[in-house]
């Protein structure tokens, strides 16, 4: 349901925070028309605080100016697995680290997924 809502009022799902609980970016008129229907239909919303669209396909061309400044850098195999947010893959190579970080910038961020890797690796208590 949310992601057709999304779709229609031009915003899109940024992070999958709970199983109850996700966060939609876009243009702050469009967030506020879709959290006016939503509310219609009887779920909780909150605007957020947020310096812009993060986490949106909006920022994609801000994503394309950081991977130039990326690949300025040198990066290692990291001595212990990220796990990332984007595909909640437990990572260490250098190039898919970086790709990730790209990735991140305007894509969605799934907390959930990520805190449920991190349990299954032992690396949190429950």
């Amino acid at each position: 349901m949310i992601r057709s809502l999304c779709e229609s009022f031009g915003v899109y799902v940024s992070q999958n925070n709970t199983k109850s609980e996700i966060v939609v970016g876009g243009y702050k008129k469009s967030l506020s028309k879709l959290s006016k229907e939503l509310r219609k239909r009887g779920s909780l919303t909150k605007m957020l605080k947020a310096e812009g669209p993060l986490h949106t396909p909006i920022l994609k061309q801000a994503a394309e100016k950081f991977k130039i400044e990326l690949d300025k850098y040198n990066f290692y195999i990291a001595s212990k697995p990220t796990i990332s947010n984007v595909t909640t893959e437990a990572i260490v190579d250098p190039n898919h680290i970086r790709k990730e970080l790209y990735e991140q910038v305007y894509g969605i961020v799934d907390w959930r997924g990520s805190i449920e890797k991190a349990l299954m690796m032992g690396e949190i208590c429950s």
